[in-house]
């Protein structure tokens, strides 16, 4: 979505180091998004600040050197139109069994209801 280009790249190169949980739990904090969102904004001349910003995660020089190959960038292309093309075009998108709930939602409003059923 918008400016989330460099920041899904690194979450690519971040699993091929086995630390991809590492990565997306600090780049899914206030600090991450202002730094994908506010800074790097899809930059790629940005690769080295998204790198430097998950150095405590994994090892910047490799994910550096990930991100710069482009190897995950049909990636960026292709998973939208996966998801499109089963129906759903939001982020995030939850599935809980057999409902999908689309979009940035509060518990109380879409998953509440849901998990009190199933339990």
């Amino acid at each position: 979505h918008g400016n989330g280009e460099l920041g899904t790249l690194a979450l690519y190169c971040a699993n091929e180091q086995g630390k991809f949980w590492e990565s997306h739990d600090k780049l899914m904090n206030n600090e991450g998004y202002a730094l994908v969102n506010e800074k790097v904004k899809n930059d790629r001349t940005k690769v080295a600040d998204v790198a430097t910003f998950l150095n405590s995660a994994l090892d910047s020089g490799k994910l550096k050197s990930c991100m710069e190959s482009k190897k995950y960038d049909a990636h960026i292309t292709s998973d939208p139109q996966i998801a499109s093309g089963f129906g759903y075009g939001a982020t995030p998108t939850f599935f809980i069994n057999d409902k999908v709930v689309e979009g940035a939602a509060s518990w109380d409003e879409a998953f509440k209801g849901i998990v009190d059923t199933l339990l």
